[in-house]
């Protein structure tokens, strides 16, 4: 036993490995021997590390060990925690025959499809090997890559090469994400790594994608945008619908709702007397972001006097004494009542 691996990693300050670790990387080993016996001298394992996020690259590892390579605590990246995780990166480096890099961007991910780029990062993890594999073993992918090849399901725990490159990838990946989370620290890259998380995807529907996100990826940000444009479309609606009942009640004769032109609209147009009479509704439901009336600023007072002179061209009645109202409504957060101001000849 003096030259066995299991010596070696004594020798090497490593804890002795119990009698079924010896047996689960003695199992982790199996392929790579019987294609040794094949004839196969440079089995590349590739495994890759980030499909399923919605930001950042998908990278891939490729790396061939020498025969008998027996890496304490080699697994699937994700079985082994970030602090094992690094110190196998760095004894796979040390005591591999080869290994290489490579990724494909998010943007190359939204041209591609995750498929595609996942084949692209993996093909330029191969060519940044030093040494030319003549077998390639993968984690339930083929490559076009003219080298015989097996896909293995679940291979990053059943193929010493392809743990390996899982190990790598994963890594590698990590890093990138904590280098862009000191950019757009927003998003919790740090904490994620872009996975779709859901204070992640939170963060996407509040503050909309950063410049490393994958936008195939965010159809859930475009639904929640639709759905929230919707929800104010139909709270606006039924502001309208409430103002028009209290103006009606208030003795103003309704002439029409959501009257447009090519300058712009105007909620409400009534009579009140011989006054035309042109109303602005506002409603919220946070008395934190100011009262409603406030939000008709100065542009909107000056866009809503151009609506307003269109109408009376139009309607022929240029002679009409009018003037501009702002009904204000502040709904609690059930919407059920509202605090209605009504502001006569606003401005």
């Amino acid at each position: 036993m003096a030259g066995s691996p299991w010596t070696s990693l004594r020798r090497k300050g490593l804890r002795p490995l119990k009698q079924d670790e010896r047996a689960r990387l003695t199992t982790l080993n199996e392929i790579e021997d019987a294609l040794r016996v094949r004839g196969y001298k440079a089995i590349a394992g590739l495994d890759e590390a980030g499909r399923g996020p919605l930001a950042g690259p998908v990278v891939a590892a490729a790396v061939i060990l020498p025969p008998d390579t027996f890496l304490q605590g080699l697994n699937d990246s994700k079985k082994v925690s970030p602090g094992k995780r690094s110190r196998l990166e760095a004894e796979i480096k040390e005591k591999a025959i080869a290994w290489g890099i490579g990724e494909a961007g998010h943007e190359e991910i939204d041209e591609l499809n995750i498929v595609g780029a996942t084949k692209l990062a993996m093909s330029r993890a191969l060519d940044a090997l030093a040494v030319k594999p003549d077998y390639l073993l993968l984690d339930a992918i083929n490559l076009p890559a003219g080298i015989p090849q097996e896909a293995i399901i679940k291979g990053d725990a059943k193929a010493a090469c392809i743990s390996a490159a899982s190990i790598l990838a994963k890594t590698c990946r990590d890093r990138q994400m904590e280098e862009w989370d000191r950019l757009y620290p927003a998003y919790g890259f740090k904490q994620h790594k872009g996975y779709p998380t859901a204070a992640h995807r939170k963060a996407v529907i509040e503050l909309g994608p950063c410049p490393i996100h994958r936008r195939s990826f965010l159809g859930f940000a475009d639904k929640a945008a639709t759905a929230k444009a919707d929800g104010r479309k139909i709270m606006g609606r039924q502001a309208e619908d409430a103002a028009a009942a209290w103006l009606a009640a208030g003795g103003m004769r309704i002439l029409e709702r959501n009257y447009r032109c090519r300058i712009g609209e105007v909620d409400i147009i009534g009579q009140m007397g011989g006054v035309l009479v042109f109303v602005e509704v506002r409603s919220r439901s946070r008395v934190d972001r100011g009262l409603p009336a406030e939000s008709v600023d100065y542009r909107k007072r000056q866009k809503l006097r151009r609506v307003a002179a269109w109408y009376l061209q139009e309607r022929g009645r240029g002679d009409s004494p009018c003037r501009f109202d702002v009904l204000s409504l502040l709904y609690g957060e059930n919407r059920s009542a509202a605090q209605i101001q009504w502001i006569k000849d606003a401005f």
